[in-house]
C-alpha cells in the first residue's frame, strides 16, 4: 500500500476523489503515519474497497469488515470524506453514500491522517485544494 506525503488535521472536514481504472481487489482511505501500508487491518487506518473476487464494497478498520451497501467496478469514482469535527469517516460510490460513518477513536483525533490506498490497482486520485 501507500499513502500521500501530504496530511490532513484536526480541526475541519476534509475530501477527496478515486477513480477504480481497473477491475479487481480495491481499498482506499485514511491512514496516520504509523498505520500499516495494509490499510485497514490495525486500528490507525480506515478504507472502504473489495476484496479478491469480489465487487462488494466493505469499510475496513482494525481487520474487521462492514457491509458498505455498494458494488464497486471499474470507471466508479469513490469519494474519502473525513470529518474531525464530528469524529468520522465516510465514504460514497458514484455519489451514493453507503454504510453509516465510522467512528475515528478519540485517541486518534489530534494525529494527521493521510490518503492511502491498498492493493496493486490503478486509480486515480483529485485532490480538492478547499477544506469542506
Amino acid at each position: 500500500g501507500c499513502r500521500a506525503n501530504k496530511g490532513v488535521k484536526a480541526p475541519g472536514a476534509y475530501y477527496y476523489e478515486t477513480t477504480v481504472l481497473e477491475d479487481g481487489p480495491v481499498r482506499v482511505g485514511w491512514a496516520t503515519n504509523g498505520a500499516s501500508l495494509n490499510l485497514g487491518e490495525d486500528d490507525l487506518g480506515i478504507v472502504f474497497g473489495t476484496e479478491d473476487g469480489s465487487t462488494r464494497g466493505l469499510v475496513t478498520f482494525n481487520g474487521d469488515q462492514f457491509d458498505f451497501g455498494a458494488e464497486v467496478r471499474k470507471g466508479d469514482v469513490i469519494g474519502c470524506y473525513i470529518d474531525f469535527d464530528h469524529g468520522v469517516a465516510t465514504w460514497n460510490c458514484n455519489g451514493a453514500e453507503g454504510a453509516q460513518p465510522v467512528r475515528i477513536p478519540d485517541r486518534l483525533l489530534n494525529e494527521s491522517f493521510f490518503p492511502g490506498k491498498f492493493q496493486p490497482f490503478s486509480v486515480t486520485i483529485c485532490f480538492l485544494s478547499i477544506q469542506c
